[in-house]
């Protein structure tokens, strides 16, 4: 895990850029302790009002009225995988989880991914893995882009 004091939006808009509309974000605004509050999802159709959401978001932050947004941005790849009992073929994807707090940006590595994509953040439970999904480290994706 690392945190830098870089807002959300800004980090974004690089893995906007880097990755193009190969994007699918999803966002969970959150009080600590309780369910996420109104999830919302971005893709090709609607990814370019995503800036102005998480300002939105980061305004929300400050005022106290969410204590942050923990986003989960999957990158679309060329490969698709068969899965048992699938009809088709669905799309490999890369996925990394990003936490937005009122002092920046949490970064996870890749372990501290998979365990988060597989825990219900309300119960704890275990979640079974999502087919065709590779977890991957948002610190990494962060260097690559420039920001660390």
């Amino acid at each position: 895990m690392k945190q830098l004091k870089i807002n959300g939006h800004i980090i974004i808009k690089k893995i906007q850029e880097k990755f193009g509309n190969r994007l699918f974000i999803t966002c969970m605004p959150f009080k600590k302790n309780k369910a996420p509050i109104a999830p919302s999802t971005f893709g090709s159709d609607n990814i370019s009002e995503l800036g102005s959401w998480l300002l939105l978001m980061e305004a929300k932050i400050v005022s106290g009225k969410i204590d942050g947004i923990a986003l989960v941005v999957r990158t679309f790849l060329d490969e698709t995988v068969k899965v048992i009992g699938a009809r088709c073929a669905i799309p490999k994807k890369n996925l990394y989880h990003i936490l937005v707090l009122g002092g920046g940006v949490v970064l996870f590595d890749t372990s501290e991914t998979f365990d988060a994509q597989n825990t219900d953040s309300v119960t704890g439970m275990w979640i079974e893995p999502e087919p065709a999904l590779e977890c991957q480290s948002s610190i990494k994706l962060v260097e690559e882009i420039g920001m660390l």
